[in-house]
């Protein structure tokens, strides 16, 4: 009896369900694993969509249409490989997009894949002939560098010169900035040093050619799926299993391995970095530099892994706590060495919320900074540090030091753990609603900080934010300044992620006749939207700072609004709050001050001169590629660049210093010096410290008192 496998241009995604569980039956006899394998993974994504997503969609038309340009730009986002003809076929075929996954039918995939390998290799049969000859930088020509003005090269010929501009235009950089390194003439012309630019461009070809060619099939996969579910929303994701070990390694701050950070270089996996603390600095045997011939695992033969890519690497060298790894290393010097290393939990304590005691001379006060840069929690229960607990630990210090106020660095926070952020809102307020919560279905559920009035701080609150804080630095922003608890300074506005996401691991829900063919993965979905307790969305516009301070990136598209296909924000009903003091945060008063002192500013002048220059560079759509002409445009932007590097703010009056429990830890004690030192150039701090004062000044003027203090 033949096999009959329905095809599918237009269905919703139950209908993409019913297919999931009738086809594999029939078809699995007639696949190899690996495809039965990718078939399971798209199934299963199709159905948890279909029952989980925020905003479900129809795998219709019009969704196949957007699913494949979002694919496209990521096949080929440089348009250096594929031709017109190849965009034309490929376009034509769209709505296979979401049809395949559903069938378990990657021909588009595999056609597409194949397309661009052999136009890899065409560029790899002539980008050397093009390298071998000096190129002519005393003509009048340019190219084109902004991506999105350009369409895909029309044949061959327009192909190779696309090429050709852009090994001139990677050979002049590379050349420009070899003259200035050997400090050469640079007003001269020098031959020697244009062909040795153009041997490393060539190099750089050849290990980006071959990390192109080097793509599994699992990536090319995860990248074709991805393209289909990121157009439901940018933060609803396919992860292959070893991108979700990453994702964990993120959120929670540790991995169980040797503690190395890893990067390929020609060929060779090296060793850039031993995090201070882990198993490889403890054995005081891997050094930096070192390059990994091969690995191997207790017991078992080495395996080689010259020209393996970091993925495959990565894979070998992780481990379980207290298992043996053995690599094969080549030192500096030449000698080739084994080295055992017993893997154990690597902190990676960057992560983690760091504090800082400043003295203000000017103002003969003692402030608190805390830096959070995630908020990261101990999602597996085995122990691991939670942000809300460091964080109260450091303000207990703060308290114990006469700390007469707080600033609270968000900036550059991306999110974490949502709990995270409610529980640390309840360090700043009695209780009350932190962030209410809708499903799909409109269902709203508030939470709060419910611990009868177990505050941790209760003086002064200042919180930074940029344009990269997002999501749970966005819900705790958002809370404070509804409740009028502290003074929000930073960008024009922040991220603008307001949806909630929640992993489905697709090995969980897969079924029994399938569980040989893990791993298989997991989704990350969107399900449901936050909302600030006064009912407005972060979601698409964020939190608009009290206090807006100039941002070098003022100028840029950044957040939610600029990534595709982002969600819409809305508004809720506003929850039952009351506010910090009762009474409103004097915020004409303090925005006023801060201008006056901004305005007087030479930094944040410099500040906004830069943001200025930036948006003008960013706006351009091409470059020349005569050497001359770029010479010049290079002493510009140095120019520029070098006057706001050079432009150190004056805070003197500013000491900062670790606070006691981070003296205690040889390890912690060097990473809180680098910390701290890092913060005596930062004006946003001196600025958030002045607010601060005023904020002070005024609430002693009008005879506000801490609510509950004794």
């Amino acid at each position: 009896m033949p096999i009959i496998t329905p095809r599918i241009r237009s269905c919703s995604l139950p209908t993409l369900l019913l297919l999931f569980l009738l086809v594999p039956i029939a078809a699995s006899s007639q696949r190899s694993d690996e495809a039965q394998k990718e078939r399971v993974i798209g199934g299963l994504v199709g159905a948890i969509l279909e029952r989980e997503h925020f905003s479900p969609r129809s795998y219709d038309g019009d969704i196949a249409t957007k699913s494949f340009a979002l694919y496209l730009e990521r096949l080929d986002p440089s348009k250096q490989f594929l031709l017109t003809g190849d965009v034309v076929a490929l376009t034509a075929r769209a709505d296979e997009m979401t049809a395949g996954i559903a069938e378990g039918n990657y021909r588009l995939l595999d056609d597409a894949s194949a397309r661009l390998a052999l136009r890899v290799d065409e560029v790899d049969d002539f980008y050397r002939d093009i390298l071998a000859e000096p190129f002519d930088f005393s003509r009048d020509e340019s190219i084109v560098t902004n991506i999105d003005s350009l369409d895909f090269a029309g044949n061959e010929s327009d192909q190779q010169e696309r090429w050709r501009k852009s090994l001139k235009y990677q050979t002049l950089l590379r050349y420009l900035s070899k003259v200035e390194t050997e400090e050469l003439d640079k007003d001269v012309f020098h031959p020697e040093i244009e062909e040795k630019a153009r041997e490393e461009v060539e190099k750089n070809i050849r290990r980006w050619i071959d990390r192109m060619e080097k793509v599994d099939r699992e990536a090319n996969l995860s990248r074709y799926i991805n393209a289909v579910i990121n157009v439901f929303d940018p933060h609803t994701e396919y992860y292959p299993p070893l991108e979700k070990e990453n994702f964990d390694i993120g959120i929670t701050g540790q991995l169980e391995g040797i503690g190395a950070q890893l990067r390929e270089e020609d060929g060779y996996i090296k060793v850039v970095n031993i995090v201070p603390g882990s198993a490889s600095w403890r054995g005081k045997e891997l050094g930096e530099e070192d390059l990994i011939l091969k690995v191997a695992q207790e017991g078992e033969e080495p395996i080689d892994v010259i020209g393996a890519s970091i993925d495959d690497a990565v894979k070998l060298i992780r481990g379980p706590k207290g298992t043996v790894v053995t690599l094969t290393v080549k030192k500096p010097d030449g000698r080739i060495k084994p080295i055992d290393i017993t893997r154990d939990v690597v902190v990676l304590a960057e992560t983690y919320a760091k504090g800082a005691l400043i003295d203000h001379e000017r103002f003969d006060k003692r402030y608190g900074y805390i830096d959070l840069p995630k908020f990261y929690t101990d999602f597996t229960r085995n122990g691991s540090p939670k942000a809300v607990d460091d964080i109260r630990s450091i303000l207990e210090e703060f308290d114990d030091a006469g700390v007469e106020g707080v600033v609270l660095d968000l900036r550059g926070n991306g999110g974490g753990s949502m709990q995270e952020a409610i529980d640390i809102a309840g360090l700043f307020v009695e209780e009350g609603p932190v962030v209410q919560v809708q499903n799909r279905e409109g269902v709203r559920r508030v939470y709060g900080d419910t611990d009868g009035g177990e505050i941790a701080w209760r003086k002064g609150l200042v919180v930074l934010v940029d344009a990269f804080s997002a999501s749970s630095s966005e819900i705790l922003a958002g809370m404070l300044q509804d409740y009028d608890r502290g003074v929000i300074v930073g960008s024009t506005t922040t991220f603008g992620k307001g949806t909630v996401q929640r992993f489905f691991e697709l090995d969980e829900r897969v079924n029994r006749r399938y569980s040989d063919l893990g791993p298989l993965g997991a989704v990350k979905v969107t399900t449901q939207q936050f909302y600030r307790v006064n009912g407005a969305s972060t979601q698409f516009d964020g939190v608009v700072p009290d206090v807006v301070l100039p941002n070098i990136y003022s100028e840029r598209d950044i957040g939610e609004r600029s990534l595709g296909h982002a969600l819409p924000g809305d508004t809720i009903e506003r929850a039952d709050i009351v506010q910090w003091l009762d009474r409103d945060v004097p915020v004409d008063e303090i925005v006023a001050e801060s201008r006056l002192r901004v305005a007087a500013s030479p930094m944040f002048g410099y500040i906004n001169e830069r943001a200025a220059q930036v948006g003008a560079e960013d706006a351009r759509l091409d470059r020349s590629l005569n050497w001359r002409v770029m010479l010049e445009e290079r002493r510009r932007l140095d120019e520029q660049a070098e006057v706001y590097e050079s432009s150190k703010p004056d805070l003197s009056h500013l000491t900062f210093r670790a606070i006691e429990s981070d003296t205690e830890d040889e390890t912690r004690r060097e990473m809180i010096a680098e910390f701290t030192d890092g913060l005596r150039e930062d004006v946003y701090i001196d600025e958030a410290l002045s607010i601060l004062f005023d904020l002070g000044r005024i609430e002693q003027e009008h005879g506000w008192t801490d609510r509950g203090s004794e």
